[in-house]
């Protein structure tokens, strides 16, 4: 009897062609546009998860000390979206993404379909990044009020602090 998971790489081998899902289950990679992932099934953690390790590829060191910052704030970003995080590979060296998703939410078809959506999102990513042309986020205007001052002074007052201070002005108790 196959578990869930074997059931599920079973059928993204079917789709895709791959002859040896026994491969996959026991944790190789597959290739997908020049994108290698790691499915793992870590029953002991959460056996309601499958684990996506999408490898962006080795960087030199140059490369890598323009990548890390954006690694980070692009964590920042997907942890507040609940996606995955970036991460360097111990094994490897290379930096890979890791997303957590739903086990029984997916079919073989839908896992593919995921697959190839993050393909497209990593090769674009190499493609501009070492192309230069990704750089880190620039803080939005509208963001800036939301800074404290880098040295404050008796007579300043932050932005949220003095809408917060004539907030509490306006506000009468409750009876």
């Amino acid at each position: 009897m196959h578990s869930e998971f074997e059931q599920l790489i079973e059928g993204l081998c079917a789709l895709t062609g791959y002859p040896a899902s026994q491969r996959i289950i026991d944790g190789a990679g597959i290739t997908i546009e020049d994108v290698t992932f790691t499915l793992m099934h870590k029953p002991a953690d959460d056996s309601a998860a499958l684990f996506l390790y999408a490898d962006f590829g080795q960087f030199d060191l140059e490369e890598q000390a323009a990548l890390y910052p954006l690694m980070l704030q692009e964590n920042l970003m997907m942890v507040s979206s609940r996606e995955g995080t970036f991460s360097v590979s111990p094994t490897e060296e290379s930096v890979v993404m890791i997303e957590k998703i739903s086990l029984a939410a997916h079919t073989p078809g839908t896992l593919l379909t995921l697959l190839r959506s993050l393909t497209r999102r990593i090769n674009h990513f190499n493609k501009h990044h070492r192309a230069g042309h990704i750089g880190i986020r620039r803080r939005s205007p509208c963001n800036e009020d939301l800074r404290a001052p880098l040295q404050p002074t008796a007579h300043t007052e932050s932005a949220p602090t003095a809408a917060m201070n004539r907030s509490a002005k306006n506000l009468s108790p409750r009876r």
